[in-house]
């Protein structure tokens, strides 16, 4: 249904006379992506994903989806490959074994990433938060024993 919409969009910017804005073309490619990756359809989302990506590539949703789509569609392909993996080998189950822990470090690494980029933006603008009242202090008497007032005969501590 999303896939319809956004390629009837699609064909309607087309015949316009300027043809389709780059911002709206990109992001119906985005929304026609997000319904084939849905339906599982990974590698004609990709190319959506990359075309929408060319078009806008400071949008971060964009970009996101279009790691997002990568991921899937590379498990998608891992998941027939644990079937066979290591039948030829002396223990096909070590073998079967270590596929899913590597898959699973893999998988975590990258959680881990992402985690980490979205706490340390959080971290900074708590500390800014926090220290920014604490740092104002420091520098006014700082500021206040450099210069110390009219009228003093020596700095303040």
């Amino acid at each position: 249904n999303s896939v319809r919409s956004a390629e009837l969009g699609l064909q309607f910017g087309a015949r316009l006379p300027d043809g389709c804005p780059q911002p709206l073309k990109a992001k119906l490619l985005f929304r026609r992506g997000v319904g084939r990756s849905q339906a599982e359809d990974f590698q004609e989302a990709l190319a959506d994903f990359r075309e929408a990506a060319r078009l806008l590539p400071e949008d971060r949703e964009i970009r996101r989806a279009l790691e997002e789509c990568k991921v899937s569609e590379r498990d998608r392909r891992g998941k027939p490959d644990d079937t066979w993996r290591g039948t030829m080998t002396a223990d096909p189950g070590k073998a079967k074994l270590w596929a899913r822990i590597k898959r699973g470090l893999r998988q975590a690494r990258r959680s881990a990433r992402e985690v980490a980029l979205a706490s340390s933006e959080w971290l900074l603008f708590t500390v800014i938060i926090l220290l920014g009242p604490l740092l104002a202090i420091l520098m006014g008497k700082l500021f206040r024993w450099i210069n110390p007032p009219a009228g003093a005969s020596e700095p303040l501590p």
